[in-house]
C-alpha cells in the first residue's frame, strides 16, 4: 500500500471565515512565513496572505495524492483539531482514505516543552513502547493502537496547569483499519526519553530510522 504522511510542528492559529463561506466561523491555519520570514504585520492583516487555511491545505493534498493511497496527517500545533477539513466533503468525494491526529482541538493550544511538543513527545514514546512490547519485530500495528498509546503517554507526562485533547479525525477508513506506516526498521529510542527511562532493549540498540511500513 502507498502512504502519504504529512508531519507539521510549529505555530497554528485561526482565521475568520468569510460570511456564508462555511458552517464554521473559523478556518484552522498553519502559521507560515513569506520569503523574508514574515508571518504577519502590525495591522494583523498580512496573515491572511501568508497563513495556510485548512480548506486550501485539504485541497492541495487531495489534488497531489493518488486516490488509492492512504493519507496520514500529524500536526503538533495550536488550534489544529480539524486541520484537514474532513467535513467539507472534498475527501469523501474522492474516496480518499485519510486520518489526521492533532495535538489539540480547534479551541485549544498545543503546549511545547522547549524540546518538542507534548503531543510529539508522547507519540514518539509510544512508538518505542509498542516496539519493545512486541515479541515479533515483523508485526505491524494500527494507527488506532498508536493513538491510544499516545493518549496514555500524554496523560502521564502532561504539563501541570495545561490540558489539551489530542484529536483524531478521518475519512473512509477507521484508525484500527489503517496500518501505522512509520514503523522503525531497527531498535528505536524516543528523543523524549532520557537515558534513565530507556529500557534494556532500547539501551542495547541505536537510533532507528523511520521508513518501513507496518502491515
Amino acid at each position: 500500500d502507498d502512504y502519504f504522511v504529512f508531519y507539521y510542528t510549529g505555530h497554528g492559529d485561526q482565521l475568520v471565515n468569510a460570511p456564508g463561506e462555511e458552517d464554521e466561523a473559523y478556518d484552522q491555519c498553519f502559521c507560515l512565513v513569506d520569503q523574508y520570514g514574515n508571518t504577519d504585520d502590525p495591522t494583523t492583516t498580512y496573515r491572511n496572505q501568508v497563513w495556510l487555511r485548512d480548506d486550501d491545505f485539504a485541497e492541495w493534498v487531495v489534488e497531489a495524492v493518488h486516490d488509492d493511497a492512504y493519507v496520514l496527517v500529524l500536526v503538533d500545533a495550536c488550534h489544529s483539531g480539524t486541520i484537514c477539513d474532513f467535513n467539507s466533503g472534498l475527501w469523501a468525494s474522492r474516496g480518499q482514505k485519510a486520518i489526521s491526529i492533532s495535538g489539540c482541538q480547534d479551541t485549544q493550544t498545543s503546549a511545547g516543552t522547549g524540546k518538542g511538543g507534548y503531543f510529539t513527545r508522547a507519540l514518539t514514546r509510544s512508538v518505542q513502547e509498542i516496539q519493545e512490547a512486541q515479541e515479533d519485530d515483523e508485526l505491524g500495528y494500527s494507527v488506532g493502537t498508536l493513538y491510544n498509546k499516545t493518549l496514555e503517554n500524554y496523560e502521564e507526562s502532561k504539563s501541570l496547569g495545561h490540558t489539551q485533547q489530542i484529536d483524531i479525525h478521518g475519512c473512509i477508513v477507521r484508525p484500527n483499519e489503517m496500518a501505522w506506516p512509520l514503523k522503525p526498521v531497527d531498535t528505536y529510542i524516543s528523543p523524549a526519553n532520557p537515558p534513565g527511562l530507556m529500557s534494556g532493549r532500547a539501551m542495547n540498540g541505536g537510533l532507528a530510522q523511520f521508513g518501513q511500513f507496518g502491515q
